[in-house]
């Protein structure tokens, strides 16, 4: 068994390495919030939102009601592929690994008819640790 003297110099340099690590989004720095607030879908319609993304990103959804009807939520790769889509959603959190590069929708729709809904929304493209997403 090796002990090693444990220094101030030697905690700050592991402390400050850590705090560096953990700081923003690492791998590449790539981190880039498309969405991140509150967003409104109206009655009878949808929204759809554009991320462009690269092979070994990933892709993070986030959607959670904050009042008025549920939505139906989908999510498309370049090809127009759905990588999901599902109803009556109420609060949805999933990450996507990106394989391929290019252009990616997360559409989301009114299940209503009558009455606006608001949602608290986070649409993130990122590589390692992101604190969008974290």
């Amino acid at each position: 068994m090796v002990c090693e003297r444990l220094t101030r110099r030697s905690v700050l340099a592991a402390a400050g390495g850590a705090a560096a690590s953990v700081a923003g989004c690492t791998g590449e720095g790539s981190c880039r919030a498309v969405v991140d607030g509150t967003e409104t879908v109206e009655p009878n319609t949808f929204e759809r939102y554009e991320i462009e993304a690269e092979a070994g990103q990933r892709l993070y959804v986030m959607f959670r009601r904050l009042d008025g009807p549920q939505i139906h939520l989908s999510v498309y790769d370049p090809r127009e592929e759905p990588l999901m889509a599902v109803g009556g959603v109420d609060r949805i959190e999933r990450v996507f690994d990106i394989d391929e590069a290019g252009l990616y929708s997360v559409v989301a729709r009114s299940e209503s008819t009558m009455d606006t809904s608001r949602w608290e929304a986070t649409l993130a493209v990122y590589r390692g640790w992101c604190a969008d997403v974290f």
